[in-house]
């Protein structure tokens, strides 16, 4: 779950990134059920072990109506698939307009490179570095071109330990380009000093073969008496407002218009996915005794046949001794499928006290020992039909709701 941040942001950021109906889900509202409690109830442990969101500001909505040509279908992240027609790198690339409070940059290399220090809390100083890349060529897709720009970017033998799992979101960025994006809270040694570090990106595609990146790395001091979730709540109450206004000016150099944020191919699949917590042992403080520990685990498998048909299976146990009580909650359904925009709208072939669509916001791949796997990443409907959209500057998984990282089984 996310908490807010110690200082509000301006009226002109808050946060438009939130419930937005979901594609041919208006009708009639879900109802809560046993497994989308067990799952929020995750969060919630999640939350109380240190895993803090932020509630944090967004971009306008306003979005574009220009009509153009159809983009090229988005490739799947690790399947072979022939090279995309690629135009020119001196073509145009993104129109923006340069953020105010920012020292810039122009490098023959064609990036655009923002500094910025940010003083606004006395007992801090957080530095800022932007970048805006120019166009490079992706003839794998944009999918597979952000996996590259994230470990070249972000990783490599100077860089910062990225893991196994390059994921992204998908949205449209208020100007029209259709985004790729993520970002994650990291550290590193500065010095012989453990430095807190925010990492993100976002790619957008040209729709034309080719990708364009905007990458920010923010270096966050260190309060006296603080801890890093402090840091980082500080640093995003002042950075946030700062980048907003870069990302909310990018423009496609035409009227050119994306197609479907995700395909039917990217998200056929067997899919699978668990989390757990731990918060801790606790102990009675009147009689000194056991009270248990607090945990939640969760685990599910998600088939989508090529055929319409899908399975699904949900597990979950909990234990909270500071509420009391816990429980163990499954689910197993069948039914057929279908993908209406972005949901994966899900049909019982037995109804259900509440519907169990997921919306897909995004994809990825994962290293593993057998080889490359692919991610999909999708949230839950709410009670009334809508879901809430990943926020424009992510924590990883941190989310205002319940979402599901899946990897693909094989």
């Amino acid at each position: 779950m996310h908490r807010s941040s110690r200082r509000p942001f301006p009226v002109s950021l808050a946060a438009p990134w939130g419930a937005v109906a979901a594609g041919g889900h208006h009708g009639a509202a879900a109802q809560p059920g046993p497994v989308r409690g067990a799952r929020l109830l995750g969060r919630l442990v999640r939350a109380m072990v240190g895993m803090v969101g932020l509630c944090l500001a967004a971009l306008s909505t306003a979005q574009t109506t220009a009509s153009g040509p159809q983009p090229p279908t988005l490739q799947a992240v690790d399947r072979a698939s022939p090279p995309l027609p690629v135009a020119a790198l001196s073509a145009p690339g993104l129109q923006f307009t340069a953020p105010p409070g920012w020292a810039v940059e122009q490098h023959p290399s064609r990036t655009v490179i923002f500094r910025r220090t940010f003083t606004g809390n006395p007992e801090v100083t957080h530095h800022g570095t932007m970048m805006l890349f120019p166009p490079q060529a992706a003839p794998q897709g944009p999918a597979a071109a952000f996996e590259a720009e994230w470990r070249g970017r972000f990783g490599g033998a100077d860089g910062h330990p990225l893991g196994d799992a390059v994921p992204h979101f998908r949205r449209l960025l208020p100007g029209g380009p259709l985004a790729y994006y993520m970002g994650v809270r990291t550290y590193k040694l500065i010095d012989g000093t453990d430095t807190q570090f925010y990492l993100a990106l976002w790619m957008v595609d040209l729709l034309d073969g080719r990708t364009q990146t905007v990458a920010l790395n923010m270096q966050l001091g260190r309060m006296r008496m603080s801890t890093g979730n402090m840091n980082l709540d500080d640093a995003f109450t002042q950075f946030v407002p700062a980048v907003a206004p870069l990302l909310d000016s990018l423009r496609y150099p035409d009227k050119r218009t994306p197609g479907p944020l995700v395909t039917r191919d990217e998200v056929v699949g067997h899919w699978r996915q668990s989390s757990a917590a731990f918060g801790g042992q606790y102990v009675n403080a009147a009689t000194g005794q056991g009270a248990g520990m607090l945990f939640a685990s969760s685990g599910g498998v998600l088939q989508l046949g090529a055929d319409g048909r899908y399975f699904m299976r949900f597990s979950s146990a909990h234990h909270n001794p500071v509420a009391g009580g816990g429980g163990v909650s499954q689910s197993r359904h069948t039914g057929r499928w279908a993908l209406q925009q972005q949901t994966v709208a899900l049909t019982p072939d037995t109804a259900l006290g509440y519907n169990p669509s997921e919306v897909a916001v995004g994809a990825g791949v994962v290293r593993t020992a057998q080889g490359p796997r692919r991610m999909l990443i999708t949230v839950g409907l709410t009670d009334n039909g809508q879901f809430n959209q990943p926020r424009w500057f992510p924590l990883w998984d941190a989310h205002n709701g319940v979402m599901n990282w899946y990897t693909e089984e094989r």
